[in-house]
């Protein structure tokens, strides 16, 4: 990082939100694969406000990172172009692999997609699909159209100075999701007032959170104040704040407090790991978490091929029984797979798009 150094707290974060989606995706599969004669709605719940709040603290780390890793090049010539292309070669290659492994899969059960879906799902286009969400064809990538929108408008204002840059970028995510939702009420059901709709949600707002998150790190670091607590460096805080929120929301009712309890959790964990001073010392769970996040993309762009066979299997030889140990298994499992990913492909990926360019 530019001005500040690799924070391993926040990987350690990127880990902890990369396993509540393999958690949410877990849970929905074995949901559905044990429903029966009933579907059990508060694991369902559970799930998708586990993985929800993943990526809720996916969306704050990327507005923070963005932040203090680009903040020395606001105003550079071609800092927009490089930016974008860093952008590119992180993200672009994995989705476009895992999309295409989908599309095949499609093609071999006679179930042959529309090249309309296909394009726009490998240009990160937001486009309703049969369900009436706004999905690509790997589901999970509604998240990248949000993230390569972010970026978007972050090459934009790169080329402005870092103060005005970051001012435009935070006072565009909030007009965007306080003022869209106004614009657009009405019931207006035309094609583009439905596109448009998706860029006004309030989770973009985490990518604002994120900046704010930035800009407090910098004015700390150049103050040289960024506090210290003796014995952490904020990842510890942030499993620990893990524990308590997966234990509060598995017993509590679904509610809004629920939920605001959830953004509670995002916002401290985030801000905990990014605003204390990093220390390099850490044990095995630690060094296992920090391995977890180091691969955290990869493990979510490949984890539902561990967790869709493995719910399968496990619904069929137990049934509703050993909640537990099956999320676990799906935990190990995803984890894995994801880090041998990383290892074997996306790595080698980027470093070679970095020579070549």
């Amino acid at each position: 990082m530019s001005r500040i150094g690799k924070i391993n707290a926040i990987q350690g974060l990127r880990g902890i939100a990369a396993l509540l989606v393999v958690a949410d995706h877990s849970l929905l599969r074995f949901s559905q694969r044990t429903a029966a004669d009933r579907v059990d709605t508060s694991l369902i719940h559970l799930a998708e406000i586990l993985g929800r709040h993943g990526v809720e603290i996916f969306f704050l780390i990327s507005g923070f990172v963005m932040t203090i890793t680009s903040f020395d090049d606001f105003g550079k010539p071609r800092a927009s172009p490089r930016f974008l292309w860093r952008r590119i070669i992180r993200i672009v290659p994995l989705y476009w692999l895992i999309t295409l492994l989908v599309v095949a899969g499609l093609i071999w059960r006679a179930r042959v997609p529309e090249l309309a879906k296909v394009v726009k799902s490998l240009a990160f286009i937001p486009y309703e699909n049969e369900s009436g969400l706004f999905q690509p064809l790997l589901s999970r990538g509604w998240t990248l159209n949000y993230e390569m929108f972010f970026y978007a408008l972050f090459a934009l204002a790169l080329f402005q100075k870092p103060s005005r840059g970051l001012i435009a970028v935070v006072a565009t995510l909030l007009a965007l999701t306080l003022l869209g939702p106004l614009l657009l009420d009405g019931g207006c059901g035309a094609p583009a007032c439905r596109f448009a709709s998706f860029y006004v949600q309030p989770i973009m707002l985490y990518f604002a959170g994120g900046i704010l998150l930035g800009a407090i790190r910098l004015f700390l670091q150049h103050r040289d104040a960024v506090p210290v607590v003796p014995f952490d460096n904020g990842i510890g805080i942030a499993i620990v704040l893990t524990g308590i929120y997966v234990v509060y929301v598995s017993t509590a009712e679904a509610s809004s407090l629920t939920y605001v309890v959830g953004v509670i959790f995002c916002v401290l964990a985030t801000a905990v790991c990014a605003l204390l001073e990093d220390r390099t010392e850490h044990g095995a769970v630690r060094a296992l978490l920090l391995a977890v996040g180091e691969a955290s993309y990869s493990i979510y762009m490949t984890h539902t091929l561990i967790v869709d066979p493995v719910s399968r299997l496990w619904s069929e030889a137990f049934g509703r029984q050993w909640l537990g140990p099956y999320l676990a298994v799906e935990i190990l499992g995803a984890s894995l797979l994801g880090m041998l990913t990383f290892r074997c492909v996306e790595k080698p990926v980027l470093r070679a798009f970095r020579r070549s360019h």
